[in-house]
């Protein structure tokens, strides 16, 4: 056993960082919630998941609209100081951190798999600009396995690594919702775009204002509507 979790974490690249719950360099933010995993693997600048940073969330079937809406809101907010946050997977999170890259600004993909995988393996190109340019965070030990519920305990440590989460298009079942929620039970931001809380196709922006989501309509009101000591 020992010898094949030693192998395993060999896969780990040379400048691979090892954060631990309670040492130096671990993100504060989430170290403050509940979530907070004892591990994250980081890949890149292990500095970045310190900085104020706003999460991208959405569909991965998304409307030409909405990854544009996420490439635009990830180019502004970047251009403001932002770092960009999000998942690395199809639709909005593709947009949201090429975005941030087009600013040339930092951004930072926290997966749902270990470090020495991509999901989905047609995004390992935009993986490698990210660790370049950011950090690719992982909660997930090399030799782990992924399983479905990876993905939903990686939207819980995103949550709690940004100061605020935007949810730029989903359905009502879709796997965003569960940062949604976590952004609420955590006390950070949530915002959704005014054109989504219109669409009269889905359900879930009206319960989310209900609980104290935010609509926004430009990214000035996003960030008027941030806390002053953000």
């Amino acid at each position: 056993m020992v010898d094949r979790e030693a192998a395993a974490f060999r896969g780990l690249a040379p400048d691979d960082r090892i954060l631990e719950r309670g040492q130096p360099g671990y993100p504060r933010l989430l170290a403050a919630t509940g979530d907070a995993p004892p591990l994250l693997f980081v890949r890149g600048n292990a500095d970045v998941p310190n900085l104020p940073a706003i999460a991208i969330v959405g569909s991965r079937a998304a409307s030409s609209e909405g990854r544009a809406r996420a490439h635009r809101l990830a180019y502004l907010l970047a251009k403001r100081g932002f770092a960009v946050a999000s998942g690395l997977a199809r639709g909005i999170d593709t947009s949201a951190h090429l975005g941030a890259l087009d600013a040339g600004r930092t951004t930072f993909a926290v997966i749902g798999t270990p470090l020495t995988r991509c999901y989905p393996s047609e995004n390992a190109e935009l993986q490698r600009r990210i660790a370049h340019a950011g950090a690719v965070v992982s909660q997930f030990a090399p030799d782990s396995k992924t399983k479905p519920y990876c993905f939903p305990l990686r939207n819980a440590t995103m949550s709690g690594l940004t100061l605020a989460t935007v949810v730029i298009e989903a359905a009502d079942r879709s796997g965003s919702l569960i940062q949604a929620q976590k952004a609420l039970e955590q006390g950070r931001k949530l915002f959704i775009p005014r054109s989504v809380m219109e669409n009269r196709s889905v359900s879930w922006p009206r319960a989310a204002v209900s609980h104290g989501a935010h609509v926004f309509s430009s990214v000035d009101e996003l960030i008027e509507t941030m806390d002053p000591s953000d």
